[in-house]
């Protein structure tokens, strides 16, 4: 079966994986290569052909550290993919999608979980982009300068947020989420991405043309 591991019912489009974080510790510890040793054999034999690496903001790079360490993992992600050309590529834009998979390799999209590295700066979404970035949530817990966080108590996130939003569900604020779904990812540019697919750590749901769609973009309300 191409581009998924022998047996398998379903090509697997795995929506978060921390796998970058998780890389980029083992590398600070003097790892070689912790994505050839620790995760491609994992990926390879779960069958898995889209992968969605999001870059979380770790407490202690809050702040003005959050972009420069963004920055970090974003050239961590482009050399594990030069390195592991023959089994893994990034995703620029959605015509790559199938011929990478048809080639039996890994897509890989790189994303980012919270707007940190962004802070109230919206062009530097332009910036991370052109860095290859095609997925972004604007929240994750904490509050950001886009949005409030799962757990916060209101206060306006921009002097121009207007007034205090109903409750809704949970405790969180409307303006903490892009759907009603708690940590649904707002897709960056959703043109440059793919129009058939859709990605949602809540449900997580992965689509291309070969792989069944358990969602609608329209119903993400991409």
């Amino acid at each position: 079966m191409t581009g998924a591991a022998a047996g398998s019912i379903l090509p697997i489009a795995d929506s978060h994986n921390d796998l970058l974080l998780a890389c980029m510790h083992r590398r600070e510890r003097g790892a070689a290569d912790p994505f050839g040793d620790d995760w491609l054999p994992g990926l390879r034999a779960g069958g898995v052909v889209f992968q969605v690496l999001p870059i979380f903001t770790e407490e202690q790079f809050v702040g003005e550290g959050a972009l420069r360490r963004t920055l970090e993992i974003i050239a961590l992600a482009r050399e594990i993919a030069a390195v592991h050309r023959s089994d893994v590529a990034i995703v620029q834009n959605a015509a790559d999608i199938d011929p990478i998979i048809d080639s039996g390799r890994i897509a890989l999209l790189i994303a980012i979980e919270g707007a940190e590295p962004v802070g109230s700066s919206i062009s530097m979404f332009e910036t991370l982009h052109r860095l290859g970035v095609r997925m972004a949530s604007l929240t994750w817990n904490r509050r950001t300068m886009l949005a409030d966080g799962t757990a916060e108590s209101w206060r306006p996130c921009w002097p121009r947020c207007g007034p205090a939003p109903r409750a809704t569900p949970g405790g969180a604020s409307p303006s903490s989420m892009s759907n009603p779904m708690s940590h649904a990812e707002a897709l960056v540019s959703v043109r440059n991405v793919s129009k058939r697919f859709g990605a949602t750590q809540a449900l997580g749901v992965g689509c291309s043309s070969r792989i069944r769609q358990g969602v609608q973009a329209s119903d993400l309300g991409f």
